[in-house]
């Protein structure tokens, strides 16, 4: 009887042990790790004014590396568009898949590009509270084809072929909206293959939504 009395003894203090830490648990507050900024679905736009140079070659096996028949100038004028889709897995951290879209010119030369991109965007000042939550950069690689093509008949004279992407870029999401952010960007990227080079600085605004908090 002894035995069983101390059993039931520890079983009832047991229960309002837990009981008591249940009751505590309601009264805390939300954890440190809950999204306050940005999570979830996340879909963005970003678009501006770009300029560049471009060098390359023709296509045709021939004439693909030789220098007499290379094309290369300097653009001043033109623009890039980037739409992605992506998952703000933190309030500091975004990956995603999206495109980019891109032609400058000169008064006699153009060059469009359009290129299939994995994007990533890190906010890493982002714990030092203010403005610095809104604070990012981005990294983007993949792979695309761009050429350059005379304006006045559209006749390429060089072709990228399949040529490879990699940009990087900074953006302040200035203003917010409930669920939507938008403000400045500015970024490089650089496209390449064998027979091609691509150089691109771009500044604009983006838009962003986020599916959470």
């Amino acid at each position: 009887m002894t035995r069983l009395r101390r059993v039931l003894s520890l079983a009832i203090a047991a229960a309002a042990l837990l009981q008591s830490a249940s009751a505590s648990a309601q009264n805390l507050p939300e954890p440190e790790n809950r999204a306050v900024r940005r999570s979830g679905f996340m879909f963005a736009v970003q678009g501006g004014y770009a300029l560049g140079y471009a060098s390359g070659n023709p296509a045709a096996q021939a004439r693909r590396f030789d220098p007499d028949f290379t094309t290369s100038g300097f653009f001043p004028a033109g623009y890039r568009l980037t739409p992605f889709i992506a998952g703000a897995l933190t309030d500091w951290f975004v990956f995603g898949l999206g495109g980019t879209f891109a032609q400058y010119q000169s008064g006699s030369h153009q060059s469009p590009l359009a290129a299939f991109l994995i994007r990533i965007e890190a906010f890493p000042l982002f714990y030092r509270g203010g403005v610095w939550r809104d604070l990012g950069v981005s990294m983007e690689f993949g792979a695309g084809g761009s050429s350059i093509r005379r304006s006045s008949d559209d006749k390429e004279l060089a072709s990228a072929g399949v040529a490879s992407t990699l940009g990087l870029g900074a953006f302040w999401e200035t203003w917010r909206f409930g669920h939507i952010a938008a403000g400045p960007f500015a970024g490089y990227q650089y496209n390449w293959s064998d027979h091609f080079d691509r150089h691109e600085l771009a500044i604009g605004l983006r838009g962003t939504f986020y599916g959470g908090p």
